[in-house]
């Protein structure tokens, strides 16, 4: 199966991911229709993302088979980032919940 075009704002926001200190693993050669763009890592802590351009706005701009994967993945759910600032919020909330898992005594 053919996966769509990449989003013209995925490459810069995953390097602008990178130079904020995060992993980033292209899911682009997953053949599951509808699977998200990547998967980021920061502080211990991995995220599905799906980069969507806000430019090619639309009322919801993911495909049918994306709405059907985002629904049906029983994980963390999958989230779209449009922008900086998305990726700014999602990074810093990842290395809160990070910073708390940290802390929590696994071994007891």
């Amino acid at each position: 199966m053919m996966r769509g075009k990449r989003d013209a704002n995925q490459t810069p926001l995953v390097a602008a991911a990178e130079l904020m200190g995060a992993s980033f693993l292209d899911l682009s050669q997953i053949r599951i229709e509808g699977a998200p763009d990547g998967l980021l890592g920061v502080a211990g802590i991995d995220q599905l993302v799906e980069f969507k351009n806000p430019e090619r706005r639309e009322r919801d701009p993911r495909s049918e088979g994306q709405k059907r994967f985002h629904r049906n993945w029983r994980g963390r759910r999958v989230v779209v980032v449009e922008n900086i600032d998305d990726l700014i919020t999602l990074l810093k909330a990842m290395r809160r919940e990070g910073f708390y898992l940290q802390r929590i005594n696994w071994k007891e």
